[in-house]
């Protein structure tokens, strides 16, 4: 045990990266006339869990696939327009690489196609790596267009809600701008798990040659014990 122990060594926990630019300095301010909406619950830094919770029934299978995918912070601010009573949602999701980034945007759009009030794909040029949602409610009746996208290791989405189908505009606009000031990245792409070299493969080395030194010392003290009765 002492050898194997030796062969181990420490085996030190890996930090989560820090997003920089903070999450909360990414987003871009509102058209004009909207105030935020405090009571929401994307207001602020949130976790995965609280992300995750608005798929009601699925919530644990949405929030197990985000955090496979390496979810690292979120932050996202909802807006009121009290003139139209529109909404606004904004929100940005560093994950630990692009490849993850890219793996949440597919699980989402296949949600967003997957709910009853899902109508149609909206279009948006100029973005990379994307998809568009037009979504008609009842009781009551709301429309919303929303776009989310991938720069870097980040997913941002934008989304308005309104009593009218007026918001298509307003969206597209949004997420336009919301693209053009987001960074290339919060992580250094060299810290990427599909690009770094993963720290565990080390470990995993000297944890089989941990295990084939305790098999040797296991048949030595088998082969000493039979000597001995044999004697």
């Amino acid at each position: 045990m002492a050898i194997a122990a030796l062969a181990l060594g420490p085996i030190p926990a890996s930090a989560a990266p820090t997003p920089s630019p903070a999450l909360g300095t990414l987003l871009v301010a509102p058209p004009g006339g909207y105030a935020p909406l405090t009571t929401a619950t994307l207001h602020g830094r949130f976790d995965a869990t609280t992300y995750t919770s608005q798929y009601t029934s699925g919530a644990l299978v949405a929030e197990v696939s985000l955090r496979q995918d390496g979810f690292v912070d979120g932050y996202g601010m909802t807006w009121i327009q009290r003139s139209t009573n529109r909404i606004l949602i904004e929100f940005v999701i560093a994950f630990k690489g692009g490849k993850g980034a890219k793996s949440w945007l597919d699980f989402e759009e296949a949600a967003d196609k997957g709910n009853a009030d899902y109508k149609h794909a909206d279009a948006l040029g100029g973005v990379g790596t994307y998809y568009g949602a037009h979504l008609v409610f009842t009781s009551p009746t709301a429309y919303t267009d929303a776009f989310s996208f991938v720069k870097g290791n980040d997913m941002f989405g934008i989304g308005f809600v309104s009593g009218k189908d007026d918001v298509l505009k307003l969206a597209t606009a949004q997420t336009k701008s919301q693209y053009a000031a987001a960074p290339d990245q919060t992580i250094p792409k060299d810290q990427w798990p599909e690009i770094a070299q993963p720290k565990q493969t080390n470990y995993l080395g000297a944890i089989i040659g941990a295990v084939l030194v305790l098999v040797l010392i296991g048949a030595a003290v088998r082969l000493v014990m039979v000597r001995r009765r044999g004697a």
